[in-house]
């Protein structure tokens, strides 16, 4: 169970408000108005104010219980359960016309935002992340010529900038991760030393794998797509990928560009 939250202000409640208020827009006698519903009445400002401000913190509530992660979870269990805590009072024995309700609502509504807030952030930290990996298998690492048939060659002219390219994007983003767990710690509240932490270490670690994988599989896919014949229909054949000249440097047949291992 999510333990979610609802407000128990009663719907009929909410119609007799709002019939009351029509009544006294129309300049009807006070005693057209029920005594009851009348005193009720009375009090329309404040009941408006405890409603919107505990349907806040029933959103923020919600949201938590129903967003968290199960590796998230361990490390907002000790915030969350000081939260549950807090609510039981709502639950159990406070009422609408307790004297000190409203200053109980805001105490609490600060302290579910925080937590709400704290979690949002800590979740959009790891959405940038996934972004920065998404970013690595963009595109493959090199590519045809664009546009004429006769120009389709792969591009190696540049292999070098491209590769110090790739390599520079990578380091570039591997510092803004480092940075995002530490910014995640920090909302977390967590000691670095706890299983719960390291737990959430492996599931980033598993994130940036991913990452890693994606980019050498786009690259990889990219190669096998464009030298694997075997679903070409019979007679088919697939352009040209790469252009070598042998050449005579006397003494020596040398292949333009380099075609050793090395």
């Amino acid at each position: 169970s999510k333990k979610l939250l609802s407000v128990n202000f009663d719907p009929q409640l909410v119609a007799m408000l709002r019939e009351v208020h029509y009544l006294n827009m129309r300049e009807e006698s006070e005693q057209s108005i029920p005594e009851t519903a009348g005193a009720v009445f009375s009090k329309d400002d404040m009941y408006r104010r405890y409603i919107q401000n505990l349907d806040l913190i029933v959103q923020w509530y919600n949201k938590i219980r129903e967003n968290v992660l199960d590796v998230e979870y361990p490390l907002i269990e000790r915030q969350l359960n000081s939260v549950d805590s807090q609510l039981e009072r709502a639950l159990t024995t406070l009422c609408w016309t307790s004297e000190e309700a409203w200053e109980y609502i805001q105490e609490t509504r600060e302290a579910v935002h925080k937590l709400e807030s704290e979690l949002q952030t800590a979740k959009d930290n790891i959405e940038n992340m996934k972004n920065m990996l998404t970013h690595w298998s963009e595109s493959p690492l090199f590519a045809r010529h664009d546009g004429k048939k006769d120009n389709t060659l792969l591009i190696l002219e540049d292999r070098e900038q491209r590769m110090t390219a790739r390599r520079d994007l990578m380091a570039k983003d591997s510092t803004a991760i480092h940075e995002i767990v530490k910014k995640n710690l920090e909302l977390f509240q967590a000691n670095e030393e706890s299983a719960e932490w390291k737990r959430y270490l492996d599931y980033l670690d598993d994130l940036v794998t991913d990452g890693f994988f994606n980019s050498v599989n786009k690259s990889l896919s990219f190669l096998l797509e464009h030298t694997d014949g075997s679903s070409l229909p019979e007679g088919g054949s697939l352009p040209a990928l790469f252009e070598a000249k042998l050449e005579l440097v006397q003494p020596n047949m040398v292949f333009t560009p380099e075609l050793a291992p090395d």
